[in-house]
């Protein structure tokens, strides 16, 4: 079945128009599935492998109609949807994290306001600051011109001059450092991460979290009719 198939109808007037219309009731809600998805009896695990919903459910169950039921079952995927594919995980952070960023040794605290221009003293290079990461020495920057900088280069924003360090696609970038027991870490910018801590870029972060999207509950295979005959049976049925 189709989730919304069976919720009851209502009456409804939409903003500002004089007549009504019939439309599911969305808020209609069975608490059915709450009640078995953590009963050993009726799941199993599942990990997804670059598939979509209806594609794990017709591998499970021969049908792919019961798609419905992986959310219903996993609240971190109600909450944040289903895991992205290799491919369009790539997509969404680059599309997230669209600019450049500088690294330097050289301190950030004063100066190298958001909204200022920079400018590369050799390339000639212009850019737009569009962030300020001081404590990982960090310059999030948008260009204004074709001109692309060189790691050396000295840079400078009013009266501030900074030395680049390097430069990189914003979503390849520091989100954060980790320590060997996987805990963030501070370090000296002008000294740098060094060797015992590990870079965590964006891209990276948002791997990591697709990744936890990926193992799920589901229904098992010898229970799914029964299950959904009953959710259906209690969604057409007055309260």
């Amino acid at each position: 079945m189709s989730y919304f198939t069976n919720f009851q109808q209502l009456s409804y007037r939409f903003g500002d128009e004089v007549s009504r219309n019939l439309f599911q009731n969305i808020n209609s809600y069975v608490d059915l599935i709450d009640q078995i998805k953590d009963h050993n009896a009726f799941f199993d695990f599942y990990q997804i492998q670059n598939e979509r919903p209806d594609q794990v459910s017709y591998k499970l169950y021969d049908d792919p109609s019961f798609y419905w039921t992986f959310y219903l079952m996993n609240d971190h995927i109600r909450r944040s949807g289903w895991p992205l594919t290799e491919s369009h995980l790539l997509e969404r952070a680059q599309l997230r994290y669209p600019d450049t960023v500088i690294t330097t040794r050289s301190s950030l605290v004063n100066g190298f306001v958001p909204g200022d221009t920079i400018t590369g003293l050799t390339s000639g290079a212009t850019a737009t600051i569009i962030r300020k990461y001081a404590d990982l020495g960090q310059l999030v920057i948008r260009y204004t011109n074709s001109l692309t900088g060189s790691n050396g280069e000295e840079i400078t924003s009013g009266d501030y001059a900074a030395i680049v360090d390097s430069y990189v696609d914003e979503y390849l970038s520091a989100s954060y450092y980790k320590d060997g027991n996987g805990n963030h870490a501070d370090f000296d910018p002008a000294v740098g991460p060094g060797s015992l801590l590990t870079e965590v870029t964006y891209y990276d972060a948002m791997r990591e979290e697709n990744s936890k999207l990926q193992e799920i509950k589901v229904i098992k295979p010898n229970s799914i009719l029964s299950i959904a005959s009953v959710f259906e049976e209690s969604l057409t049925t007055d309260p």
